[in-house]
């Protein structure tokens, strides 16, 4: 009888024991990212989708509103609650995003995202800032110098 048919069983419940136990500390909650119970406080993962993709939402049914609630506050005293509405209003932002790439420092993100406008693709540049654990949009300085109203571009 060969030697290695022999332990061919204890092989087997061995291998099978390293699998359970890598599996078991892998879901382990020291092992496991916290998630956030404030849905909000990730802009590139809210519901599961991404920030400017919600706002997307709340521009095609017309819920400007909520499109400045989500505004963060530097933009609001910077530009004004009736400049910033004018400005939703009057953008263009119906076209279709895909979230490419993103990058964090501290409390503020910038999601770049790609589409095509006017048969060119571009690059989305939407700059976020996370206050009182809600995602909020932080407006470019000069709102309407593009010929497309939208958040940023590179």
């Amino acid at each position: 009888m060969p030697l290695n048919r022999f332990h061919t069983p204890l092989f087997k419940c061995y291998k099978q024991l390293v699998i359970c136990l890598g599996v078991f500390y892998s879901l382990s909650p020291s092992n496991c990212q916290a998630q956030s119970n404030k849905p909000w406080a990730n802009p590139i993962l809210i519901h599961g989708s991404s920030f400017a993709n919600i706002m997307q939402q709340l521009y095609l049914t017309g819920n400007y509103e909520m499109m400045l609630m989500l505004t963060a506050k530097e933009s609001r005293v910077l530009h004004g609650d009736s400049l910033i509405l004018r400005y939703y209003q009057n953008m263009q932002f119906s076209y279709k995003i895909q979230l490419v790439s993103h990058s964090r420092k501290g409390n503020k993100y910038q999601l770049i995202y790609k589409s095509k406008i006017d048969a060119t693709v571009v690059r989305l540049k939407v700059d976020i800032i996370v206050e009182s654990d809600t995602a909020r949009v932080i407006l470019p300085l000069y709102m309407n110098e593009s010929k497309h109203y939208y958040f940023g571009y590179l």
